[in-house]
């Protein structure tokens, strides 16, 4: 099982528009790309609040990735750290049962932790997906010319992608 990074950011789509794919709702040939120009004027132009627009999904998705290439353009060496979090393994019980009240420590902090010490979601993340979070991350790197990372939401199973 393997993490995949094609999450439509770097193609122009909404995160609306990828989830509805992914899910089985739409297929890929039904997807508005919008090319790269204007994908990153709707970023860098989305709405200081999460929840506005007719898609409050993609606009949520839109809002982080603002914040993300906000961050990321005070210090573009952040392109280079990890983008998601290391945890320690779970706690088990004698029965090798996972312990689901105890949430592993952080090992290695990604930018979402970062961005939080850094007062970027001073009340939380209100709630966004995984598949929002990975989205945002590749729309802000898509604008910054860098390479996609895998989105945390989407795993395969049985490939090498």
């Amino acid at each position: 099982m393997t993490r995949a990074s094609n999450d439509g950011a770097v193609q122009g789509v909404t995160a609306g528009d990828a989830l509805k794919v992914i899910l089985g709702g739409q297929s890929e040939d039904d997807q508005v790309h919008v090319y790269p120009e204007e994908f990153a004027r709707q970023i860098r132009e989305a709405p200081p609040e999460p929840w506005v627009g007719d898609d409050a999904y993609s606009m949520c998705a839109n809002y982080l990735a603002r914040q993300i290439l906000e961050w990321l353009e005070e210090d573009l060496t952040r392109l280079n750290d990890p983008v998601d979090n290391a945890y320690e393994p779970w706690e088990v019980d004698e029965n090798g049962e996972r312990n689901w009240n105890v949430r592993p420590a952080v090992t290695i902090q990604g930018w979402s932790e970062r961005m939080k010490e850094d007062g970027r979601f001073p009340n939380g993340m209100f709630g966004c997906t995984g598949f929002q979070w990975g989205w945002a991350c590749n729309a802000a790197r898509a604008i910054l010319d860098a390479p996609p990372v895998p989105n945390p939401a989407i795993i395969t199973i049985g490939g090498d992608d």
